[in-house]
């Protein structure tokens, strides 16, 4: 089996897995640090993409959870719904802890990835 890692992609575009195109490099969305400094260069819109995009520092606004059943309820019942304030506290391996609401909740990257953030 062929991994991704084990590709060459850096003359190829790149997907973002929402149909997006964008050439190596091209930034996605702005995504505000926790301090609410604007980052350098200014004026990117807003664009909805998975908290797995963020790092450590970050904050975004929850826009949208992907999915159906279970896991998507207990996650709208941690705070995980439209309008509210995420910051990464920590990142690894793809697994973060955020602070939403005032607590800390740990998430893997499968369920991170479910969490759409502007």
């Amino acid at each position: 089996m062929l991994h991704a890692a084990n590709i060459d992609w850096s003359h190829h575009e790149q997907c973002d897995g929402y149909g997006e195109r964008r050439l190596p490099g091209q930034q996605r969305g702005r995504v505000v640090p926790a301090d609410g400094a604007t980052p350098r260069g200014g004026g990117l819109s807003p664009q909805p993409m998975p908290l797995t995009f963020l790092r450590r520092g970050d904050a975004a606004q929850v826009v949208r959870v992907r999915g159906k059943g279970d896991v998507h309820h207990h996650l709208e019942n941690l705070g995980f719904v439209e309008g509210t304030k995420v910051s990464v506290v920590s990142e690894q391996a793809g697994n973060f802890i955020v602070e939403i609401k005032g607590a800390s909740v740990a998430l893997d990257k499968s369920v991170a990835a479910k969490i759409i953030v502007s």
